[in-house]
């Protein structure tokens, strides 16, 4: 069975009949639109089952709450250590640790 695609603000569009600006104005309040409009995208999107993408708005947004640590060697139990320190306190401010290894290169 292959995995359902998501709806996008594109089908929510479609299947109102608007344009995918107003759309995206009447789901995330801002801008104008009609009265009726802003209806007809909220139900509908509610009919497909439209779940808007948190990642992609807080990226267009520039505000991903994430932060990333590059660590020489993430094998190295030192750099483990501080990477779950930084993820506790980073935890406390609704952030997240991106961990990627340089493994002791420059060029990485």
């Amino acid at each position: 069975m292959a995995p359902r695609k998501s709806v996008t603000i594109k089908d929510v569009a479609a299947a109102a009949n608007v344009s995918r600006a107003t759309a995206a104005r009447a789901l995330n309040g801002y801008g104008y639109v009609g009265e009726a409009a802003a209806e007809r995208v909220i139900e509908t999107a509610a009919r497909l089952g439209y779940r808007g993408n948190r990642v992609a708005q807080a990226l267009r947004g520039g505000q991903l709450p994430i932060v990333g640590f590059v660590p020489g060697d993430i094998q190295n139990p030192f750099f483990a250590r501080i990477a779950h320190d930084i993820d506790a306190q980073l935890r406390q401010s609704r952030h997240s640790l991106l961990i990627a290894s340089s493994e002791e290169s420059v060029a990485q």
